[in-house]
């Protein structure tokens, strides 16, 4: 079919692409990157066992490990120095609150 042909490996490729954009941002902003991997996972989880979308929907026909893998490959080759990066008090800042961890 056409959306096997065409679509469908486009989507899973811009899929990709926007994991990578996730994890620079997320790692530029100080948070761990390779949430992005593990989110990957959850999802496909969810919609393995049915429960995110129906089966007509692109996203419920994608390859969830296929991307994972190419999310934690693009993790260890790109920013393997930001992994496990957490910058909680660069959050409290952005939001205005105080750190309760610090006090401030």
């Amino acid at each position: 079919s056409a959306y096997e042909a065409v679509h469908k490996p486009r989507l899973q490729v811009y899929e990709e692409e926007a994991d990578q954009g996730a994890m620079l941002i997320l790692a530029r902003a100080g948070y761990d990157p390779a949430a992005v991997p593990r989110m990957i996972k959850r999802v496909g989880a969810a919609v393995s066992r049915g429960q995110a979308f129906e089966s007509e929907n692109p996203f419920a026909q994608m390859d969830y490990r296929k991307r994972q893998e190419k999310a934690e490959a693009f993790l260890r080759r790109e920013l393997s120095q930001a992994a496990g990066v957490s910058n909680p008090a660069r959050f409290f800042a952005i939001m205005g609150l105080r750190n309760p961890i610090r006090g401030q």
